[in-house]
């Protein structure tokens, strides 16, 4: 019994139908092949949230005066009819730079791990090169081995069989549609009947299609000797990992347009994209700090403060959009970027906020500028709950003679307010003790996932570089941090040098955690801070 309904597309039509529809639903139990059988062609739309948000960023990227390539009148079409003319510019070629590396995070296809292994595998540097990465960032090529083929052939400019319909591919088989190609042209087949081959290549079933097959694999043996068998091999095992270049195309006009603007306007890019999904906070801190930005917190307007939202802010500043906090709708920052308040008090009371919402504004430095403690704005924002007015209090022992001793607010600690941070955002901000990185910053092995080596001090439950702020659940002390942290020491194959002497395995490394080490030398003296530094394929370690 058929007890759920799946909906295969949508039927359009230039007649009218008279269809056996169920009352109170929109669904006819047409099967889709009956219907590809009379004429009927299927069509998957796909509902993406990254469409809805590269609409929003091109909307805000026509009030960048500066942003010649979108005219006013443009619509999100026109951006991809208009995509070799973005290829073109500086921004265009330094976005394959970037997605070349694997800076690819929020990136629509291209924001896991093997996606930026297959990308710095290929180096795509334009658009034909980006479909193809697209198409070969899949499990089936990938352990089919055909990922890494295409990247010897690459940069071997060689081709695996010098067929025309191939060139595109470095002569490898690929697309389903490449399939159809070399069908029709080579072996004369119909367009029906290279379709069905396609498709029973497609299901691994090559049994109702033997005779176009064979008629296929006689012409490619004709042509090209053993190279055509071999290719027609292949091709009977396109099932594994063939891909539809028109869909790949699609996808490619989207991620390219994605990295573009995450690349050139990168704080335009986090505005939008946390207004839909305030989960990426984090990889957005980390990605804007690899790009060089000092991240602060959301502000508000409050007197003469100097608060400023983060497309006003200077260049490599990006402050947080008040909407990352929870309980605050884009809406209501939007509203709030428009208002000044002459005073906390003035803000407590017509802001709108929960009193909850408030503290957590306080928490994660909103108010720093004010009071200068966060310990003193809780306390402030307490008291006006309570409805006592500390000044008041204060007016009164002073009339009646009673004193009221003053109790002092410390200033909390720095890794006081990073778990403040941590709590409100699941990012913290302000480092929680100084340190000075010799290394590659912990935001760029982030972004990249490579293993590089970071300085870190760790205190408190929290690892940074001096500048990014991370969870680290090892006890306090400097470390070198091997990120990612699932990668294993000895397979990264580093040669230890200290002093400009080579170690090597005469040093014992003690791992505490995930990839974090101290270095004890052959004497017995462990190195309590180890400062590894980058030199082309060495980490070399120095004492202090």
């Amino acid at each position: 019994v058929q007890k759920t309904t799946h909906a295969a597309g949508v039927i359009i039509s230039t007649t009218p139908m008279d269809l056996p529809l169920t009352p109170g639903t929109e669904t006819v139990e047409w099967d889709m092949k009956d219907l590809e059988k009379l004429g009927y062609v299927k069509f998957d739309i796909l509902g993406l949230k990254t469409l809805t948000i590269l609409k929003h960023i091109k909307e805000e990227a026509k009030q960048l005066w500066n942003f010649s390539v979108i005219s006013k009148n443009s619509d999100l079409n026109d951006l991809y009819e208009m995509l070799p003319e973005f290829e073109r510019t500086n921004e265009g070629k330094k976005t394959y730079k970037y997605i070349s590396v694997g800076f690819t995070d929020n990136v629509f296809q291209l924001d896991s791990f093997i996606a930026k292994q297959v990308v710095r595998d290929l180096k795509p540097r334009k658009f034909e090169e980006l479909v193809l990465a697209i198409s070969l960032n899949r499990p089936g090529p990938i352990k089919a081995g055909v990922t890494r083929e295409i990247k010897e052939l690459k940069f071997k400019k060689e081709l695996k069989f010098k067929v025309p319909q191939l060139n595109d591919t470095y002569g490898f088989p690929i697309y389903q549609e490449q399939v159809m190609k070399i069908a029709m042209d080579l072996a004369g087949l119909t367009s029906v009947q290279a379709d069905e081959l396609r498709k029973a290549i497609a299901k691994k079933d090559v049994t109702k299609v033997k005779e176009i097959y064979e008629i296929l694999t006689k012409k490619l043996v004709e042509i090209y000797g053993n190279d055509g068998k071999e290719l027609a091999r292949i091709i009977l095992s396109l099932g594994e990992y063939a891909f539809n270049k028109s869909h790949a195309v699609a996808y490619a006009h989207i991620t390219y347009l994605m990295a573009y603007f995450k690349v050139n306007y990168p704080k335009l890019f986090y505005d939008v994209y946390l207004k839909y999904d305030t989960t990426i906070l984090p990889t957005a801190v980390y990605n804007l700090q690899a790009l060089g930005f000092t991240i602060h917190p959301p502000k508000v307007y409050i007197g003469s403060s100097p608060v400023q939202s983060g497309r006003e802010a200077e260049e490599k500043t990006y402050i947080m959009p008040l909407y990352v906090v929870p309980g605050i709708s884009p809406e209501k920052a939007e509203i709030l970027q428009n208002q000044t308040f002459d005073s906390f008090e003035e803000f407590v009371e017509k802001s709108g906020f929960s009193l909850s919402t408030i503290e957590a504004l306080i928490k994660i430095g909103t108010f720093d500028d004010i009071f200068g403690s966060r310990r003193k704005a809780i306390q402030k924002l307490r008291s006006l709950k309570s409805g006592i007015n500390p000044e008041v209090v204060k007016i009164g022992s002073k009339l009646f003679g009673k004193v009221i001793q003053k109790e002092e607010v410390k200033v909390e600690d720095d890794w006081e307010r990073t778990q403040m941070e941590y709590d409100i955002l699941k990012i913290a901000l302000t480092p929680p003790t100084k340190v000075e990185n010799l290394l590659a910053p912990y935001s760029l092995a982030y972004s990249l996932e490579l293993p590089f080596g970071i300085h870190v001090a760790v205190k408190a439950g929290f690892g940074t570089d001096g500048k990014s702020v991370f969870k680290a659940h090892i006890p306090d002390g400097d470390y070198t941090l091997i990120y990612p942290n699932t990668y294993e020491l000895g397979k990264l194959k580093i040669d230890y040098v200290l002093d400009e002497e080579p170690l090597k395995s005469e040093i014992s490394k003690t791992t505490v955690g995930n990839g974090y080490e101290r270095i004890v030398l052959p004497n017995g003296e462990v190195i309590q801070n180890v400062r590894p530094l980058k030199n082309s394929f060495k980490t070399l370690f120095v004492k202090n």
